[in-house]
């Protein structure tokens, strides 16, 4: 994982990807599937599809982050809260905007709930909400609801 940090740095992110996928490898013969080093993996993964504009590879990474996530930490944790970030932007990138907004105001509510809410996390969080509510095409229905609670 530090090799393919350190050509993420570099932004060489098709050597990031080459590193961090060899240590998946690694990793997944010999830690459980919820380990959540397993997690970091798979989001440092995604984040090379990502960056790379490769979104639907980038979902599924980001996916398999949270589904261990989701088994290993309690639900308040901000980890999950940036999980649900992340695949919120990766579905705006797919112009699935209903899920982004779905995936956007969770991680709004677990970071407002978390352990220790931090302001600039909280304020990062709702203007990435905020923002995505404009996009033109978000369904009227989804804009109808009061998600602000």
């Amino acid at each position: 994982n530090n090799i393919g940090r350190v050509q993420e740095l570099r932004q060489h992110y098709s050597d990031a990807l080459f590193y961090y996928e060899k240590s998946l490898k690694i990793q997944q013969k010999a830690l459980s599937s919820k380990h959540l080093s397993l997690a970091t993996t798979y989001n440092s993964i995604a984040e090379m599809h990502r960056l790379t504009g490769d979104y639907s590879s980038s979902l599924v990474y980001y996916e398999n982050t949270l589904e261990i996530q989701t088994k290993s930490l309690p639900p308040n944790h901000s980890s999950l809260a940036e999980s649900h970030h992340n695949i919120a932007m990766v579905l705006e990138g797919l112009h699935r905007y209903d899920e982004a907004i779905e995936h956007a105001l969770c991680a709004l509510n677990i970071i407002r709930h978390s352990f220790e809410p931090n302001q600039s996390e909280v304020e990062k969080y709702k203007k990435y909400f905020d923002e995505i509510l404009l996009i033109p095409e978000c369904s009227k229905l989804t804009k109808a609801k009061n998600i602000n609670e």
